[in-house]
């Protein structure tokens, strides 16, 4: 059994989904969120050195930061940024079938977030 845990100095980000408006041919995402997934996937790539993993036994994240948000969407950004990373192949079922997630209520200058990844 293999296991890392990451330490990544962000604020909770909650999931964006896509937003257009009338006249545009192409939804887009904020820049606040887009700026959020870049730093994010550069941290988790400085971390992670081997390929994407195609199965885990546990990923546990905890978000520390402001009491606003939904946990579930906060939890899909940080996913959404693993496997932009290339730390898992994708975040279906098959590849993450057993997860779970936390929530610290504290300030902004101390918002961060704590995944772990266990795997065979």
């Amino acid at each position: 059994m293999h296991s890392r845990e990451l330490y990544l100095p962000l604020r909770p980000m909650s999931k964006e989904r896509p937003r257009s408006f009338r006249g545009q041919s192409k939804p887009y995402m904020s820049r606040t969120y887009k700026l959020w997934m870049k730093d994010a996937v550069s941290i988790i790539q400085e971390w992670w050195v081997g390929p994407p993993l195609e199965k885990t036994s546990y990923v546990w994240i905890e978000h520390h930061g402001a009491a606003r948000g939904d946990l579930d969407n906060k939890d899909g950004s940080v996913f959404d940024a693993l496997v932009k990373a290339g730390v898992i192949k994708d975040d279906n079922v098959n590849v993450v079938g057993n997860r779970g997630s936390g929530f610290v209520k504290t300030s902004t200058k101390q918002a961060h977030i704590i995944v772990r990844i266990d795997w065979e």
